[in-house]
């Protein structure tokens, strides 16, 4: 079963591997996004949490511990004017940043034949495209960290197929190949910044959260754990990646999926 809350909290508080570094989640205001805010903050970390949802954003930084020390920002990750504006405040509040998990996205299923140009270019651009424009941006903050760190969260379904998610599938591929790129591209040690992507299965956010119990008890069925991960715990992968822990990997993919790529 998933990490009790309390767990959780009592395993933060002994375990502060991001004290005075800063990091940038975006889809902050729910979900993986909230959690993982929740997990860095809970870990030492100032933390911007970017969202179009500004208010949702503010209502999870309002429960972060040490509140005053974080902030909530208004991001569309589509919209590189808005990525320059959310990083010239982080420069200006805190003069660095550490770590940037680019985790915003949504999808929708259907199938190519009614797919069309502009929905596979609004779904590329929200994951693959976007996810680009903020580590061009970021780089000149990351580069000068010393222990600068991206995650980028990309899906099981940059391994393994389903109808009715062509645009979606293509853009978390994508993502694993733009994080082995980027990491090759800024391994010296002079400047370096390491990337990493986490590739999670079902999770109890979104489908999770909207289906009927009984969709989700057929989704359940077909993960060798037999239930969808927890927010939380694709959080705890995530800090991970962004922590000294993982100081020796960089372009590695890590999966959190209950065994459903295993075989």
């Amino acid at each position: 079963m998933p990490v009790s809350a309390e767990t959780e909290v009592a395993g933060q508080a002994q375990c502060r591997r991001f004290e005075g570094r800063v990091a940038l989640v975006t889809g902050a205001a729910s979900g993986i996004g909230a959690a993982t805010a929740r997990r860095l903050a809970g870990e030492g970390a100032s933390v911007v949490l970017a969202d179009r949802d500004h208010d949702g954003a503010e209502d999870v930084r309002a429960g972060l511990p040490d509140r005053e020390t974080h902030i909530a920002a208004k991001l569309d990750v589509t919209r590189e004017a808005e990525w320059t504006a959310v990083l010239e405040s982080v420069s200006a509040r805190y003069g660095r940043l550490d770590v940037l998990v680019n985790n915003a996205g949504w999808s929708r299923s259907a199938a190519i034949a009614d797919t069309s140009l502009e929905d596979w270019r609004e779904i590329v651009a929200v994951h693959l495209e976007a996810m680009f424009v903020g580590i061009r941006h970021s780089l000149p903050l990351l580069a000068v960290s010393g222990k600068g760190a991206v995650v980028n969260v990309s899906s099981i379904r940059s391994y393994v197929a389903s109808p009715g998610a062509a645009a979606y599938s293509a853009a978390k591929s994508g993502i694993t190949m733009l994080t082995k790129v980027a990491a090759l591209e800024w391994a010296d040690e002079a400047s370096r910044v390491r990337f990493n992507s986490v590739h999670p299965g079902f999770v109890r956010t979104g489908l999770g959260k909207d289906a009927p119990p009984e969709q989700v008890e057929r989704l359940a069925a077909t993960v060798p754990f037999r239930r969808l991960a927890a927010p939380e715990e694709v959080a705890s992968a995530i800090a991970f990646l962004a922590s000294d822990d993982a100081s020796y990997m960089t372009g590695s993919e890590l999966v959190v999926d209950g065994g459903v790529t295993a075989g």
